[in-house]
């Protein structure tokens, strides 16, 4: 129950939280960044990459920087070198309908 600022009026709420677990968001719990923070040239290290799996470089606008499929599947060293100011920063992973997002800090 919610009640507003004047204090007479009152909304009833109802949040459901739903909580997935399957075994691609495994393949997704083993993603590296290295070194982070660092000055635009870093590691994306997975030691299981699944076969569908892409990434994008997202800035605080929303603005997609850079976007990349990888292709193949087993271990992974991406090596990423961009010319960024410095700032946060975020890595959107995706595989199939699994997403997983990482703060990216550059100095």
């Amino acid at each position: 129950m919610v009640t507003a600022e004047d204090g007479n009026t009152v909304n009833n709420w109802v949040v459901t939280v739903e909580i997935w677990v399957g075994n691609s968001v495994n393949n997704m719990s083993d993603i590296y960044v290295l070194p982070n923070p660092n000055n635009g040239k870093f590691v994306i290290h997975m030691d299981q990459k699944p076969e569908e799996f892409s990434y994008e470089l997202i800035d605080v606008t929303g603005r997609v920087l850079l976007s990349r499929a990888v292709e193949g599947k087993g271990v992974m060293d991406e090596m990423v070198d961009v010319k960024l100011a410095p700032g946060s920063y975020q890595l959107k992973f995706k595989s199939g309908k699994d997403v997983r997002i990482e703060k990216l800090i550059i100095e």
